[in-house]
């Protein structure tokens, strides 16, 4: 078992790569709340925003079928960063021409 300390080390070390496969596993519509809450991590930590994670977020609000919170999300992903990446405008505009 780890000592509190070790624990502590391997949670600062926390980005958004070593999450992707956790947020890969939250595309599906009983998990966007986990998405969310690993987000909300990340943002504790200020980790700044990466796009892959950050579309993947997004893209289980969409399956979760809370697409609103998925663009607000957006919408503070591209006033917090400069130049938001193409899979973020790729994710919105798929959640938006599904949910037509």
């Amino acid at each position: 078992d780890a000592s509190p300390n070790q624990l502590d080390a391997k949670l600062s070390k926390i980005d958004w790569g070593s999450l992707y496969g956790a947020l890969k596993n939250c595309q599906s519509p009983e998990r966007w709340r986990l998405a969310l809450r690993l987000l909300e991590e990340l943002r504790s930590r200020r980790v700044p925003p990466d796009a892959m994670g950050c579309s993947l977020v997004i893209s289980a609000c969409h399956l979760g079928s809370v697409s609103e919170r998925g663009v607000a999300l957006f919408r503070s992903f591209t006033k917090s960063w400069f130049g938001a990446k193409v899979e973020l405008y790729r994710t919105v505009l798929h959640s938006f021409r599904s949910a037509m």
